[in-house]
């Protein structure tokens, strides 16, 4: 085995060390999580995009109307990155309050596609709940928003979402003959089993990203790790599926390969 130097990060799921510090950011009173860094909106009709990002700024105090009809509009949101989406809540305003229509689609080979069913929101001071999306790998959505009698605004947007893990078409699709960065992975469940994995710096800032998020209310309940050159007998691949809640504590051990 490899020498390793242990260098960074154990998280502990106890009260001195609380995982809660590594969560990712949310919006209170909010579900879901604000999208990463980069990401940008814009309104539909291009009359406002200033304004328009105030939907993603954390602050539930801006907002963002349309301007060419009071009642109704449309806003792009494009991702610095796929995101493997499952939800959004919109925190919206209505006058005179009333229902407010909202569909989501997302940008597929050059046409916008629905991802969502055309959801009715009885919009107030709180949050709506979530509108779930068909769930899969997305770059670019919009949302419409329909007042019809009343005056609408969106306050801030949040997302159900994971970040996704697919290969980079610009690295090396092998990562046991990847030359750089990596790591030992050792996940230590609540049984007190230890599972370790030997794993390409990308693929542990992936899992813990996947850690952080579900630790903050969003994600998949289980994460994928590939057992790589630990795939024994006639398999294309194997993977190690670890279940958020089962897991005590994750310690990252790197090293460099020459």
């Amino acid at each position: 085995m490899k020498k390793h130097l242990t260098v960074l990060l154990v998280l502990v799921l106890l009260v001195v060390f609380p995982i809660s510090a590594f969560a990712s950011s949310k919006v209170d009173t909010m579900e879901g999580l604000m999208p990463p860094k980069g990401t940008t909106v814009v309104d539909s009709n291009n009359l406002d995009n200033n304004t328009a990002m105030s939907v993603i700024d954390g602050d539930l105090t801006t907002q963002w109307g349309p301007t060419s009809d009071f009642f109704s509009g449309s806003l792009e949101i494009t991702f610095p990155q796929t995101l493997h989406l499952s939800s959004v809540q919109i925190a919206g305003k209505a006058s005179p309050m009333d229902n407010v229509t909202y569909q989501i689609f997302a940008y597929k080979n050059g046409t916008w596609e629905a991802i969502s069913k055309k959801e009715v929101r009885f919009v107030s001071d709180e949050a709506s709940e979530p509108i779930s999306v068909t769930p899969g790998n997305y770059e670019k959505i919009k949302i419409t928003v329909d007042g019809e009698r009343s005056w609408v605004c969106i306050k801030e947007i949040t997302f159900g979402y994971e970040l996704n893990e697919g290969p980079d078409p610009e690295k090396p699709t092998d990562p046991e003959q990847t030359k750089g960065n990596r790591a030992l992975l050792v996940v230590t469940m609540t049984t007190g089993l230890e599972k370790e994995f030997d794993l390409s710096m990308d693929e542990v800032n992936a899992f813990i990203t996947w850690y952080e998020n579900k630790q903050g209310g969003s994600g998949t309940a289980s994460y994928a790790i590939n057992k790589h050159n630990n795939n024994k007998g006639p398999f294309s691949a194997r993977k190690d599926y670890v279940i958020f809640d089962k897991i005590l504590t994750f310690e990252v051990n790197e090293y460099t390969t020459k």
